[in-house]
C-alpha cells in the first residue's frame, strides 16, 4: 500500500511481529520498519540491526550472480504488486530472470507470467485435505496431477514432504509432464538422501546450513548403504550437475571439488 514490498512468512503478522493485521493491510513505512524483530525472537537478539523486516530490495541484493535460484512466494493476491517487484528486480542486475521461481495466486501469477516470461513458476501443494500433519487425509495423487495440468505455466511442482506419499511413481508422473519435482520442508540429512534417491529435483529446508553440513558428514564417512555411491552420482542430484567422474565419496578431495 505504501509502495514497499517486504518479506515475511505469515500472512497474519501476529505470530512473528506481534502486530494485529494481515500483511496486505500493514505498511512497511512507519510500522514494520520500526519493529524490533530480534526482541520478539529473544532478549539476546534485541536491538540488532540485522533482525528486522527486510524489504525485497535488500533480499535481491544478497543473491549472488552465480546461477543460484531464488524462490519468491508472492502472497499478496492483488496483481498490482507485480510492477513493484519488477521495478525492484530491474534495480539489481545480479538477479537473472531465469533464476527466479515464483509462487503466486492465480491473478497475480498471470501478471507475473507477463512481466517475467523467462522465470519458472511453481505449483505448491499440501498433500492433505484436512491439515498439515502426517496422518491427515491424503489428497489423491490423480487430483494433485489434475491441478498441475490445469496450470500449464507451472513447470515446477512442489508438494509437502512426506516419504509415505512421495513415491517414485508419483515423482515419475510429474517428470513425464516435463515438470521439475521439488518438496518442502526437508530438515534431516537422511530424509534429503532418501528424497533425492527417489528422484526429486530440489528441496526446501528450514535449516539449509545444518542440512548441508549433515549431507557432507554422511558422504565423507561412508557406511553401509553409502559405500558404493560415487561423487558423480551425488552430483547428478544437484541442479548444476558438477562433474567428478568416477570418484568415490571416500575421496575427500573429490567431495571438496563437488
Amino acid at each position: 500500500n505504501d509502495g514497499e514490498v517486504y518479506c515475511v512468512h505469515d500472512m497474519n503478522l501476529k505470530r512473528t511481529f506481534g502486530i494485529a493485521g494481515l500483511a496486505t493491510n500493514v505498511c512497511w513505512k512507519g510500522t514494520l520498519d520500526k519493529v524490533d524483530v530480534g526482541a520478539i525472537k529473544g532478549p539476546q537478539f534485541a536491538g540488532r540491526a540485522d533482525c528486522r523486516v527486510p524489504r525485497i530490495d535488500e533480499v535481491f541484493a544478497l543473491i549472488p550472480d552465480d546461477g543460484r535460484k531464488i524462490t519468491l512466494e508472492v502472497k499478496d493476491p492483488r496483481p498490482e504488486i507485480v510492477p513493484l517487484i519488477q521495478a525492484a528486480w530491474r534495480r539489481h542486475p545480479n538477479m537473472k530472470e531465469e533464476n527466479i521461481i515464483f509462487l503466486a495466486h492465480k491473478a497475480t501469477r498471470a501478471a507475473l507470467v507477463k512481466a517475467f516470461p523467462r522465470a519458472m513458476f511453481q505449483h505448491c501443494v499440501n498433500c492433505y485435505s484436512d491439515g498439515w500433519r502426517k496422518g491427515c487425509t491424503p489428497i489423491p495423487v490423480a487430483r494433485q496431477l489434475a491441478e498441475l495440468d490445469a496450470r500449464p505455466e507451472c513447470r515446477n511442482f512442489s508438494p509437502m514432504f512426506d516419504l509415505d506419499l512421495l513415491t517414485p511413481d508419483y515423482i515419475s508422473a510429474v517428470h513425464r509432464r516435463g515438470v521439475a519435482f521439488y518438496t518442502w520442508c526437508v530438515d534431516r540429512p537422511e530424509d534429503a538422501v532418501e528424497a533425492f534417491g527417489r528422484g526429486v529435483d530440489g528441496i526446501c529446508s528450514n535449516c539449509p546450513v545444518e542440512l548441508w553440513e549433515g549431507l557432507k558428514a554422511i558422504c565423507s564417512a561412508p557406511k553401509a548403504g553409502y559405500t558404493d555411491a560415487r561423487v558423480d552420482e551425488i552430483a547428478g542430484w544437484l541442479p548444476e550437475r558438477p562433474a567428478a567422474p568416477g570418484a568415490r565419496i571416500g575421496d575427500r578431495a573429490a567431495w571438496d571439488r563437488l
